[in-house]
């Protein structure tokens, strides 16, 4: 929202920094004084335009509606059997997961290596991939 474009009117005095919306003033305070003070100056400009970049920049831009019949030849095909094949509905092709597997793998080693060496953690870790097991499969492997 900010453009960087800045003025300043010297060290110690207010500095003006542009945005989407306006001119943003502001001025440094010295912190070790213990009161504060507070002010809002307001200039009216054209109120329609600024809101409607406002909501130019925060609205997201509309997708392109296909008619059912498009949708269904995008999303489906027959295949030599007569058979119909529908595509899973990702919003965008999957990329190839590539050596997955051997890296999961390698991954799932290292972590029972490194609990291995903490026993009350591992016994811990060992009964919640058991039940995990159960849960997911019907029985303990």
């Amino acid at each position: 929202m900010l453009k960087g474009q800045s003025l300043s009117l010297g060290d110690h005095k207010p500095f003006a920094v542009r945005s989407d919306l306006g001119w943003i003033v502001s001025e440094k305070v010295p912190s070790e004084e213990m009161f504060s003070s507070i002010a809002v100056n307001s200039i009216q400009v054209v109120t329609d335009d600024l809101v409607s970049n406002f909501w130019k920049l925060d609205s997201v831009p509309e997708a392109s509606l296909l008619t059912s019949e498009d949708h269904f030849i995008e999303t489906h095909v027959r295949n030599e059997d007569g058979r119909y094949v529908v595509r899973l509905p990702f919003h965008s092709r999957p990329s190839k997961l590539g050596d997955s597997r051997e890296s999961a793998i390698r991954r799932f080693k290292s972590l029972e290596h490194s609990l291995i060496k903490k026993p009350a953690i591992y016994s811990q870790y060992r009964l919640y991939a058991g039940i995990f097991n159960f849960r997911a499969y019907g029985a303990c492997s």
